[in-house]
């Protein structure tokens, strides 16, 4: 069964929240940040191996051979960290937008200063369908409705690893969700564990989970949809084309 009440943003969350909202980088120093700090493997190593290769340089040879070592090194580093900038720059980009719209989102939660605390008691064993890019999960919310969650394999997200470490088996879960941008946060799961994790469905073809969105109406992380637990998997199930299941299901 699914409790919501409303409630004043607790301080972890503002806290949260106005780091987000304090992003304000430029593209470029963004990407200054992210090719010649240590944000990218490259750059980490140059830092690291810089002294140790002027050292030996040093050591080996005189002030010129230092020179013309040091040179050559920081040369081809400097190749290295334009090639890096030449692969990602596109991940940059999607990276920087994605701040860039966090950050707007976290203002208007700040702003509205509310959100909504829900509850959950499992008392049906959820469903688990695995993709690319996390675990679809969809639990029994009572009264012929279902919550929904699309949890990314992040690990900024806790969900995901409540969901690794099979604590999203436990029977009683709770989160809020944002006011504005209704966005999922401070998920915990607690309780004594209510089904054993079985192997989850894996679904690899993107059009699959396009044609079941659409036959569940299009649902967000955190939404509910109006539709019972067993009528959602009896759904997926003749989308997916698992007639054992769907002969399990009508018997």
């Amino acid at each position: 069964m699914l409790t919501v009440a409303q409630i004043e943003l607790p301080p972890s969350i503002r806290e949260r929240l106005r780091e987000r909202a304090a992003f304000a980088d430029s593209f470029e120093r963004f990407t200054r940040i992210n090719i010649l700090g240590f944000n990218q493997p490259v750059a980490a190593a140059a830092g690291l191996a810089a002294p140790l290769v002027i050292g030996v340089a040093y050591a080996a040879g005189d002030i010129w051979t230092t020179i013309q070592v040091t040179g050559v090194f920081f040369f081809a580093t400097a190749l290295l960290l334009f090639g890096t900038w030449v692969v990602n720059r596109t991940v940059l980009r999607e990276a920087y937008a994605a701040a860039t719209e966090a950050r707007k989102h976290a203002k208007a939660d700040l702003k509205a200063g509310k959100g909504e605390e829900m509850a959950l008691t499992i008392k049906t064993p959820a469903l688990f369908y695995e993709n690319a890019d996390g675990v679809v999960v969809f639990a029994d919310a009572g009264e012929n409705r279902t919550v929904f969650f699309d949890i990314p394999a992040d690990r900024e997200d806790p969900r995901w690893f409540l969901y690794l470490n099979g604590d999203l088996h436990r029977e009683r879960w709770s989160w809020v969700r944002l006011a504005k941008s209704r966005e999922v946060f401070g998920f915990s799961a607690a309780g004594h564990v209510c089904s054993q994790p079985g192997q989850p469905r894996y679904v690899e073809a993107a059009e699959g989970w396009d044609a079941i969105a659409l036959a569940l109406g299009d649902p967000s992380d955190g939404d509910i949809i109006d539709m019972p637990l067993r009528e959602v998997e009896h759904t997926i199930s003749r989308l997916l084309g698992d007639p054992q299941r769907e002969f399990a299901e009508a018997s």
